[in-house]
């Protein structure tokens, strides 16, 4: 997660925030070094003061440095050595930390260009290589560039969550502009569209496919061997299913049972143990629904398929993807009455944001809301630095309405979602 250059007036006292990420990667080189020599402006005339916000134990200065061709920012001397390791600016070099910047790449065109971590088909085969256990998350940590950067590809978790906030989104936006006029999703719905129409706008860089080439449509393992022999056994089958139970057969391996969304056929894949404890204890949502997904083998017909890659998403009960019971809670009211609520995934359309990526978008208010909900410890300092920084910002967009539940403070103290559109009501959206 990106950091914030923060801004102070020095005549109003009045405090804005930019993400490092949306002024490095979003803004176009033109958009960029006109707001950073507005910037620089502002500084010499000292109408403003600029700070990194990644340490709550140390004030950051920064400035803005004016090249040959372009502007760019800078620490103060000095304070180098002050930035956190997690901020982008660590060792005043920009590091990107969104994965999805470097490996998700939508065209023109509307297709999707990814790298992602596709493990091999001829190794972690559970009975000949028990001590190969490492996860896809735990392999993306030891991937980096020098200065910090990673190199790592997407995960199955980045790019499963990413296709399911996708589908969720769209067929919410469709309803709002009446491009549908069906009924409100559901996790069926959603699954079935991410199957037969996402994976197909999605290239694999390396493999010159589509993710639909390779991804099982059913879950079932006739299919997981059909996708394999198709690709002469060189490729592994991507599939998503619901996640039902965890059965232990050996020390070393267990049974899965997945549901088919759609036509609720259960199917048993089989995952080293090791492998499968580490997905469990890498979600903070300790409950379900979850929805599992990952790379699989079939090493011949008839066998239950082998899972070598996996990764497990926290879902409301329409198929919403959430990061915490608290998100849940929200969604699930939502949901049951049917509210326009998308989950977001991108900032890019929504300039005014800079950066700032919210927990959901209600459409069918008087005007868009942006919604928040906040639910760590306050001894997460970054966490509730961040916190700071999006009240404060999102508070300013006269464009948007602002609803925040400050869930971890006050669990039970939701407070009263702003109304529906009475327009919308009217046409029974």
């Amino acid at each position: 997660m990106g950091t914030y250059l923060k801004k102070i007036s020095t005549v109003t006292n009045e405090i804005k925030y930019m993400s490092y990420e949306w002024i490095e990667e979003i803004l176009n080189n033109d958009e960029k070094n006109r707001l950073l020599s507005s910037l620089k402006r502002q500084l010499l005339a000292k109408e403003i003061e600029l700070f990194c916000t990644c340490s709550t134990k140390n004030i950051i200065q920064m400035s803005i440095r004016k090249g040959q061709k372009n502007y760019s920012i800078m620490t103060f001397r000095n304070q180098k050595e002050l930035h956190e390791a997690h901020c982008n600016q660590f060792n005043d070099n920009y590091i990107c930390h969104n994965n999805y910047i470097q490996n998700w790449r939508e065209q023109k065109n509307g297709t999707i260009i990814v790298n992602l971590n596709i493990p091999s088909t001829k190794t972690s085969n559970i009975n000949e290589e028990d001590n190969k256990k490492e996860d896809t998350s735990q392999k993306k940590e030891k991937q980096f560039k020098k200065n910090g950067a990673s190199t790592s590809p997407l995960t199955v978790y980045e790019l499963t969550r990413k296709l399911l906030i996708q589908a969720w989104d769209l067929h919410i936006w469709n309803l709002y502009t009446y491009k549908k006029q069906n009924a409100y999703p559901n996790l069926a719905e959603v699954w079935h569209n991410l199957i037969f129409t996402g994976t197909k706008k999605i290239i694999l860089n390396k493999q010159n496919l589509t993710l639909h080439d390779i991804t099982s449509t059913t879950g079932q393992e006739k299919s997981i061997y059909a996708i394999q022999k198709k690709h002469n056994f060189n490729l592994p089958a991507y599939f998503i299913l619901e996640f039902v139970a965890a059965e232990e057969i050996d020390a070393d391996t267990h049974h899965i049972s997945a549901r088919n969304p759609k036509t609720k056929e259960i199917f048993i894949y089989e995952i080293e143990t090791q492998l499968l404890n580490d997905i469990l204890n890498s979600t903070n949502v300790k409950e379900g629904p979850y929805i599992i997904a990952g790379y699989a083998k079939a090493n011949s017909y008839g066998k239950k398929p082998i899972i070598l890659g996996i990764a497990i998403v926290p879902i409301n009960t329409y198929g919403v993807v959430i990061e915490s019971s608290y998100e849940r809670s929200l969604y699930n009211i939502l949901c049951s009455e049917g509210r326009l609520v998308q989950r977001i995934h991108d900032y890019k359309y929504h300039p005014q944001w800079e950066g700032m990526l919210p927990d959901g978008l209600l459409l069918d208010t008087d005007k868009p809301t942006i919604l928040e909900v906040f639910g760590m410890s306050k001894n997460v300092t970054s966490y509730h630095v961040r916190k700071e920084a999006k009240i404060s910002h999102f508070n300013s967009l006269e464009e948007y309405n602002f609803w925040f539940w400050n869930a971890f403070e006050n669990p039970n103290n939701m407070l009263n979602i702003p109304a529906k559109n009475q327009l919308l009501k009217e046409t029974n959206i």
